[in-house]
């Protein structure tokens, strides 16, 4: 498997190999958990869409012949012995990273609890439809936003609970419902900071993530819309956004709004990342640029991570 083209698009065949004894089912069960951990640790969803749309995932002989290694010294592979860069998706040259061989993570994989197997599915999941209308009534991006805060709330977890206790109410009998011992948001940057060694980084994932909250906190009370739309640019015009510009403008802004979303996607693979294999490992967040190649019109304007 290796990256290919201008896109960096995977070009890969795989063969989950079992026993000739294997039941067919039971295979098909391991595939499909294989599968999630090597969406999530190559952070690629092509797989997983692939699988639901039943294009791949059937019972087949492995051909005779199949070689186990590269054909020869020029075959384009990943070394999987470290693939650190992949994972901790930085630069092949960057120094300092730890060695990550794709065996050594699923063999731990396979030993992590089923709550954080399935953490790591659910980051991998796209439960939000594609979207081809610039102006569509539904747009998925709301929909991405509270699909990434609830693997983040997981993640984090509550605050702990106030231990002051006022009693059953005089007019129903029950108990009053627990409240919490410090606010959510001061839990976030306190759990953050206990895992992030740079106040930096720390603090802007926290402001990232609490943004991300408010809306999701306002859909899961009334009928909230992503209402943005994407801005004119003139040809050749280029524009950054970063986490600043990004938080103010978002609500507004389409791209902005692809910026929060990237940024929320990033803060919780890291963190998965983290509790999941120890990676330690929490890089700042990168501006989205984006550059207006044609026309005015959005279906002309690209946009990328900086690669700064």
């Amino acid at each position: 498997m290796f990256p290919y083209g201008p896109a960096q698009t995977r070009l890969n065949v795989c063969y989950l190999v079992g026993p000739d004894k294997l039941p067919d089912a039971a295979l098909t069960k391991a595939y499909r958990q294989w599968l999630s951990f090597d969406a999530f640790i190559l952070h690629d969803h092509l797989p997983i869409y692939y699988f639901d749309e039943n294009k791949v995932g059937g019972i087949e002989v492995v051909p005779t012949g199949m070689p186990n290694s590269a054909t020869g010294p020029g075959y384009k592979q990943v070394d999987y012995s470290n693939i650190a860069n992949l994972v901790l998706m930085t630069k092949p040259t960057q120094e300092g990273l730890p060695i990550l061989a794709y065996s050594d993570m699923f063999e731990r994989y396979q030993g992590l609890p089923c709550d954080l197997k399935e953490m790591i599915e659910w980051s991998v999941s796209l439960p939000y439809r594609s979207q081809t209308r610039v102006d569509a009534f539904f747009k998925p991006n709301y929909w991405q936003l509270v699909h990434a805060i609830i693997l983040l709330d997981r993640l984090v977890g509550p605050p702990p609970e106030c231990s002051e206790s006022f009693g059953n109410c005089a007019v129903c009998g029950r108990l009053p419902q627990p409240h919490y011992f410090i606010p959510r948001r001061e839990w976030l940057r306190r759990f953050l900071a206990s895992r992030i060694d740079s106040i930096e980084v720390a603090e802007e994932y926290a402001r990232v993530i609490y943004e991300a909250v408010l809306v999701r906190n306002k859909i899961a009370h009334t009928p909230v819309f992503d209402r943005s739309s994407f801005p004119d640019f003139s040809p050749g015009e280029r524009q950054a956004y970063d986490i600043d510009r990004t938080i103010e403008e978002f609500k507004h802004d389409s791209f902005a709004l692809q910026s929060l979303l990237i940024s929320l996607s990033d803060i919780a693979r890291y963190l998965l990342l983290d509790k999941a294999f120890g990676t330690m490992y929490f890089p700042r967040l990168q501006p989205l640029n984006t550059v207006c190649v044609g026309g005015s019109e959005p279906s002309h304007v690209k946009s990328q991570l900086s690669a700064v």
